[in-house]
């Protein structure tokens, strides 16, 4: 009657409930499928021959269907437990167009759309979720859409798509699919969004090239004025023939046995809690959204023997309203949103309407649609240094938690510490809160989306509402993210419990015993201890000010509200912003919209607080964003000067734009994972791979013995090992590489390869460690001008500092890759690379080969940034060697851990400088020493770039700028967008700042007074004969507005004490380098049809050299652009190619190409003389049989008199507002003004300038590379630690213009670079933010000067405010 496990491991299982266990030798049994469904059935032990019966009961399924773009599937155990639905759509080619990158929901690449039942109403609904984290099994009877579901080139593009190509929303188009399928989910539930509805969908997306702008717009653009329903929803249900709402199926128990865990679907909690007896000795995980594995890996499937999937289990999804509101465990994030809305309004609820908004802000929607809030509990119990905002909402409005089987009540306190074996959490419980009760929470994190907290708070107070406002009864202050211990702040609250509130000693007393209280942990990535401490005691300042307000009708200026605040007041009668307020924003502006209507009276309360001080009880709202554009093109030129999208674009909106990763996989082809290093400075001991050669799959470890050819991946300067050879220079260096036949066997083979190391050092992994050991490689020449030292000695005034920036890394989507396939002759490899050549000459080296037997193409990246210069070079390396040791093909990628450890960055630097100066600011003297972090490797040394681009736009006559690169144990770090220019030009506009600041005047004057002029020399020796940068000033300082600007924002700071604005104007000269980039191009005219093929030598990567190139070519050929086809860029047509990258790859592509197309034009020409009108296709076919060669090829090698061809410039103004009390901030206003030249194509170039701008911002405010100082470890390797800009960190008002009117005479058809120039001016969002440091500061007393290092963090932010305790009152 039943076969014993393991004999047929593989066998599905039938009907019976699941494994059957022999009472006397417990050996398990599985029954045989073709058994009865239900009943008493006897059997005999295979192992011991006992007799026994056993009862089958419910019908149990073996499988999982699902249907994906309206095509049924079925997954059983021939999968592993621990795959996901990205895995398998992917693997089994359902969809490419499905990407990854993190698998940790932190990037959206992988979202695609589902039906499910939202318990809140009952209706059936599309939710977007990160398929990297669904596990498989979890999709039984769902209804899943990717974007090759929605439409396709061929049949038509949906609308949606075709929005995002015509709005030029899409670059690299590495994201695209994501963003596509984030709206689409939106617009099947709402097919008339808001735009503040659109903006709050894209908080789980990312997008390293655009800046978001674009995408947004291409969004919003469906707002209120979408097309029909009928074409946004193009599944058809085959049963009913109507528009799909999916859950057609019913859900039975589910029982799959894997190779390498038992999966379990109850439909039942008597169900669950039988499989859970069972399991007893067993490490069993229950997971309904499985997001917890994208922040602990610990919690991922892959660590259980059984996992419990509890979606089907019905009682869990309960909703009730008895004396308590009663919330099943099953309810998604999203689901306690809307139904903590919808029950606000009811007597006693209306804290929901707060628990709601703050839930708002929690991850993002892909994880908030199907993430429980259960599971965010059970998250803060397994790690209580998690700052669960789920936890600290509930405990502090006095919640109480149901926990099964034994209907067990406990406090969400008690459950952190209640044994869970064999338990499961059921409902939460959710009190009426009595009149008087006042509950609000708080959230500051790094970034304002989809991040952990530094410190979150929730408070509940009752408070009389008399004239002293007593504290009614104890208080409940909860914060998380102190410390793994501090739930309560127990000791204040019961000083606080009877007191008056309107007594400001009572203030005081407070505050000081929440500051001595709170012992908050330290926490490198997440806050300082004295910052979180600082954080929670504004958060407590916050709720008692804002209640302790009076009638402020007769008092409140207009300039003492915040411009967010001011506008939502007057708009607050609108339709849309009524949903938003009510259903999104924190709860503070919706007590002040509320009171609003009461003639601004915040609070009723008898004693009155100084109206300077009322912002600080106020969160900033942001606004919904909006963008402008304006630019020049020349008619007469088209397609030159036309703005186009590119050419790409609709494959990339599609999901049909082919990347590396989704070529198909060649029969035999296997999957490398590098072995990495975790010591920063030893010797390798030992490295047993024997344990992962035992994982099934795993084919072969290679390492640095086994390289036939050229240990060494750098195709230039100093040799880099693709292997350590002994030494181990950095934690997360590649000691080795895994092949196997699945990416999974590969990467569990890595991490289960045993090092040993010896001779384990302390790893140098900061500036300040290297000059402190002397650590330095041999320093290249200094720039003197002059005599900087003396000039500075004898000048009236003068200043010295140091200011320092941290290493940055590229965050491109798609990360490095490569695949190698061995041929005939040598070595075919696909690269994603931005250095063909280089990968084509390492593959050669390494493998002991001609360069000549290597066959290496790129048809687009996923983005670069400077990333893939040189750093495929050892992916490449690495993989042929691979490929030919396996004689097998071989795809290598590294996954995004690996990438961000083992591959440099942007080097960090510091800047020490000294300064003098006249009394009116004018520069006489400037001294400085450029210390740049190369990592452990001289090859990534840009401080002689630094030097190139230090004087930025200011004239001096006396400059001595010394590079000088320390040697750390870090990767050996490369170019990252604007390479040595960023940290250059950020250096000199520090040094200027510091000079205005030292003369009370203000920045910009100071700036102007010092900017070159036409005809000046820099300290490079290059002669300006075009220097615009003083016309640009002015005309930005007109259209931006700026003089009147500044004025208000004096007025403003003057009027507030805890909110502050600040404006900065940053100009820049940035020189486009055209020496060493030299570019082969090739241009075909076939004479069967007239068209015409170009192979050139650049790469696209989302710069849009394709498009530019056809534009060029139809010019100067004089046919249409769809006459135009761009071929993949490789090392035969294209051989002895540079880099495309420094801004220059479009231009000089552009350049090679127009050469090619005019020698045709040439030899053409006579032949068309002979010819009356002739159609461009009869010309073809006439110089064809006269012998003419259409194929013309062009090698570019130019030569420059200076070191720059030319000169881009630019100018930003930056405006923000910015809380005092959090250090958070508001971007509100950018305006940029850039000298693009004369276009070749001003979309893409607009793309170009928001682009590169965002990233900057990236750079100066958010993103901060990390070290463990004991292993030299990179501690912020992945999505949760590591924070590039998301969808609202761009600016709220973002303005571009092209100038207008301004050819080049010395660039390409009149055009400039813009690829790069334009991140230099996201410094000016920096200097803004300092700008309102210093109006606090001066409150404070302490108007210092002082150096805003880059990131400015909101945490570095804040503590850069000198706030004291004793600053928090009512009055001054």
């Amino acid at each position: 009657m039943s076969s014993r496990l393991p004999s047929s491991p593989s066998r599905q299982l039938g009907t019976a409930p699941g494994l059957v266990s022999c009472p006397v030798c417990q050996a398990r049994h599985v029954p045989f499928p073709n058994q009865p469904s239900g009943g008493v059935f006897a059997s005999q032990c295979q192992q011991c021959c006992h007799v026994f019966k056993f009862r089958a009961s419910a019908p149990t399924k073996s499988t999982v269907t699902f249907t994906v773009n309206g095509k049924q599937y079925t997954a059983g155990n021939e999968h592993s437990a621990t795959t996901s639905l990205n895995q398998f759509l992917r693997q089994n080619h359902v969809s490419f167009g499905t990407k990854f990158m993190c698998r940790e929901g932190g990037c959206g690449c992988c979202t695609v759309a589902v039906m499910l039942t939202n318990p809140v109403d009952g209706k059936t609904e599309s939710a977007s979720i990160n398929s990297c984290l669904c596990p498989l099994f979890v999709c039984d009877g769902w209804t899943i859409t990717t974007v090759e579901g929605i439409g396709q080139q061929r049949t038509g593009l949906h609308p949606i798509q075709q929005h995002l190509v015509d709005y030029n929303g899409s670059q690299c188009g590495f994201c695209s699919p994501g963003m596509v399928m984030t709206m689409y989910s939106l617009l099947e539930n709402n097919p008339s969004p808001t735009k503040r509805f659109v903006e709050d969908a894209f908080d789980g997306n990312i997008c390293r090239c655009t800046g978001y702008r674009p995408i947004l717009d291409a969004m919003k653009s469906f707002a209120k004025q979408v097309p029909d329903i009928e074409d946004i929803r193009t599944k058809v249900c085959k049963k009913t023939g109507k528009p799909c709402e999916g859950g057609c199926s019913s859900q039975n128990s589910l029982h799959i046995l894997s190779q390498d865990a038992q999966w379990y679907r109850p439909t039942s909690l008597s169900e669950l809690y039988q499989i859970l007896g069972q399991h007893k000795t067993e490490s069993v995980r229950l997971t309904f959204g499985s997001t917890a594995s994208g922040v602990y890996g610990d919690l991922g499937p892959w660590n259980y023997q059984v996992i419990v999937d509890i979606h089907a289990v019905k009682e869990l999804s309960t909703i009730a309203v008895t004396s308590t509101l009663d919330v099943g465990a099953n309810l998604t994030l999203a689901n306690l949103i809307q139904l903590f809305f919808s029950k606000s309004t009811q007597a006693g609820y209306s804290y929901l309407s707060t628990i709601g908004s703050h839930l708002s802000r929690v991850a993002q929607s892909q994880v908030r649609n199907v993430g429980s809030w259960a599971g965010n509990l059970v998250l803060k119990q397994k790690h209580p240094e998690f700052p669960s905002d789920v936890f600290i909402l509930l405990e502090a409005v006095g919640a109480t938690l149901t926990i099964g089987p034994n209907s067990e009540t406990v406090t969400p306190l008690e459950f952190l510490s209640t044994d869970m074996t064999g338990r499961v959490v059921e409902q939460a419980h959710l009190p009426t809160l009595p009149d008087k009760t006042y509950v609000r929470t708080y959230r500051v994190a790094p970034r304002t989306q989809n991040c952990q907290a530094y410190v979150n708070g929730a408070l509940r107070m009752r408070l009389d509402k008399g004239p002293s406002f007593t504290v009614l009864e104890q208080p409940s202050l909860v914060f998380g993210g102190i410390s793994k211990t501090l739930v309560h702040a127990t000791k204040t609250e019961q000083f606080l419990t009877g007191k008056q509130l309107g007594d400001q000693t009572v203030l005081q007393g407070a505050l000081n015993t929440l500051f001595t209280e709170l012992l908050p942990d330290d926490d490198p990535v997440f806050g300082s201890a004295a910052y979180k401490k600082q954080l929670a005691v504004a958060f407590l300042y916050k709720v008692k000010h804002l209640h302790y307000n009076t009638r402020l009708a007769q008092r409140v200026k207009p300039e003492q509200l915040s411009v967010v605040s001011f506008r939502f007041l007057f708009r607050v009668n609108s339709e849309e912003d009524k949903v938003h307020i009510y259903a999104f924003a924190p709860c503070d502006l919706l007590i002040s919209c509320h009171f609003v209507s009461r003639q601004f009276c915040l609070v009723t309360c008898s004693a009155s607080v100084d109206p300077k001080y009322v912002s600080g009880g106020n969160n900033l709202v942001r606004p919904v964003s909006s963008g402008q554009q304006s630019y020049d093109t020349q008619k007469m030129e088209w397609p030159i000067t036309e703005p186009l999208p590119k050419l790409e674009a609709k494959a990339q909106a599609t999901g049909e734009a082919e990347y590396i990763n989704d070529i198909p996989p060649i029969d035999g082809q296997l999957y490398g994972t590098f072995v990495l290093s975790t010591e920063g400075n030893a010797q390798i001991q030992t490295i047993d791979p024997s344990a992962a050669l035992k994982i099934p799959g795993v084919v072969k470890f290679i390492s640095a013995s086994d390289i036939p050819g050229e240990n060494n991946c750098s195709p230039f300067g100093a040799a880099e090992e693709i292997f350590c050879s002994g030494k181990v220079e950095y934690a997360g260096q590649a000691l080795g590489l895994i092949i196997a036949e699945s990416l999974a066997a590969a990467e569990d083979g890595a991490r289960s390869v045993k090092v040993t190391y010896s001779n384990v050092q302390a790893p140098i992994v900061s500036i300040q460690d290297a000059i402190d050991k002397k650590s330095f490689f041999p320093k290249p020449g200094d720039v003197v001008v002059g005599n900087a030292e003396d000039a500075i000695a004898k000048s009236p005034k003068s200043v010295t500092g140091s200011v320092s920036m941290s290493s940055q890394y590229h965050f491109h989507l798609e990360t490095h890759i490569s695949q190698c396939t061995p041929t005939e002759g040598g070595m075919s490899i696909v690269a994603s690379t931005q250095f063909p050549d280089g990968s084509q000459t390492i593959a050669a080296k390494a493998l002991g080969e001609p360069v000549s037997s290597i066959d290496l193409s790129v048809r687009r990246l996923g983005g670069g940034f400077g990333a893939k210069i040189l750093k495929n070079c050892h992916v490449t390396a690495a993989c042929a060697v691979a490929a030919r040791l396996t004689i097998k093909p071989v795809r290598l990628m590294e996954g995004l851990g690996t990438n961000m450890e083992m591959v440099g960055k942007r080097p960090a630097y510091r800047a020490d400088y000294q300064v003098g100066f006249t009394e009116d600011g004018q520069l006489n003297g400037v001294k400085i020493i450029y210390y740049c972090d190369s990592g452990y490797s001289p090859n990534g040394d840009t401080s002689p770039t630094a030097t190139q681009f230090g004087d930025n736009v200011y004239h001096c006559d006396n400059w001595h700028m010394i590079p000088t690169p320390v040697k750390t144990n870090c990767p050996g770090h490369t170019a990252v967008r604007g390479p040595g220019a960023t940290p250059g030009i950020f250096i000199m506009e520090t040094i200027i700042e510091h000079v205005a600041k030292s003369l009370g005047k203000d920045p910009t004057a100071v700036k102007i007074l010092n900017l070159y002029k036409k005809g000046q020399t820099t300290p490079t020796g290059m002669y300006l004969p075009y220097c615009s940068i003083s016309d640009l000033m002015t005309q930005l300082d007109t259209s931006a507005q700026v003089s009147s600007r500044v004025q208000q924002v004096q007025q403003f700071n003057q009027a507030n004490r805890w909110k502050k604005k600040g404006l900065s104007v940053v100009p820049v000269k940035y020189g486009i380098l055209w020496e060493g980039g030299y570019f082969n191009s090739l241009v075909a005219i076939y004479n069967g049809d007239g068209t015409v093929a170009v192979n050139h030598g650049g790469v696209e990567m989302g710069q849009g050299i394709n498009t530019k190139v056809s534009q060029v070519c139809a010019r100067i050929l004089g046919i249409p652009m769809d006459l135009v086809k761009i071929k993949p860029t490789d090392t035969l047509s294209a051989a002895n190619t540079g880099v495309t990258g420094g801004s220059v790859g479009s231009e000089l592509t552009c350049k090679a190409v127009m050469e090619c197309c005019q020698m045709l034009v040439a030899r053409m020409a006579p032949v068309k003389a002979k010819m009356k009108d002739p159609t461009w296709l009869q010309l073809v076919q006439k110089c064809f049989s006269e012998g003419i060669d259409l194929t013309a090829r062009y090698w570019l090698f130019p030569k420059t008199q200076y070191e720059f061809q030319y000169n881009s410039y630019g100018v930003a103004c930056s405006e923000v507002e910015f809380d005092v009390l959090t250090g958070e901030y508001l971007l509100n206003r950018v305006d940029i003004l850039f000298d693009c030249g004369e276009s070749i194509n001003p979309a893409l170039d607009i793309g170009q300038v928001e682009g590169a701008f965002v990233f900057g911002l990236g750079f100066h405010l958010l993103e901060e590379t990390l070290y463990d100082p004991k292993t030299g470890q990179n501690i912020t390797s992945d999505t949760w630690t590591y924070k590039p800009p998301s969808s609202k960190d761009i600016p709220v008002d973002f303005r571009i213009q092209l100038l207008k009117n301004a050819p080049n005479p010395l660039g390409v058809l009149k055009s400039k670079a813009v690829g790069e120039p334009p991140l230099c001016l996201s410094s000016s969002a920096l200097f803004a933010l300092k700008h309102a440091i210093e109006a606090a500061r001066k409150d404070a007393g302490q108007d210092t000067p002082f150096v805003l290092n880059s990131p400015a963090t909101v945490a570095r932010l804040q503590e850069n405010c000198l706030t004291a305790v004793s600053q928090f009152v009512y009055k001054p």
